[in-house]
């Protein structure tokens, strides 16, 4: 996790009377400070959107699963109306098609289409 250096960033405000009393060192150093700050925000900042995207298109993958698992669920007749019999509700091979997705959400399974 980041850690957010508020020293650094309060710097500039609580330094901002004082930077004619610094030496030129003490300025560089300073600079070179907020720099290195800046580039690892910038850094995180990039990472994050990555991550953002990642989980964007993992959200757009279950959302059809999802949407292709209601329209089937729509398809069936009674459903909810009587219990499933024992012979209905036996599962083979055919009935079930798992698709892994990726790494992060793994495998998904999915009652098989019937055309």
């Amino acid at each position: 996790e980041f850690a957010f250096p508020c020293s650094i960033v309060r710097a500039p405000l609580t330094m901002a009377g004082n930077l004619e009393e610094m030496s030129r060192e003490q300025l560089v150093k300073h600079v070179l400070s907020l720099q290195e700050t800046l580039s690892d925000l910038t850094s995180r900042v990039d990472q994050i959107k990555s991550e953002n995207g990642q989980l964007k298109e993992e959200n757009d993958i279950l959302k059809e699963y999802t949407d292709n698992l209601m329209g089937k669920v729509s398809n069936l007749q009674g459903l909810g109306t009587i219990p499933p019999s024992p012979v209905a509700f036996q599962r083979t091979k055919e009935s079930a098609v798992t698709v892994r997705v990726n790494d992060h959400i793994g495998e998904l399974t999915a009652p098989a289409m019937e055309d």
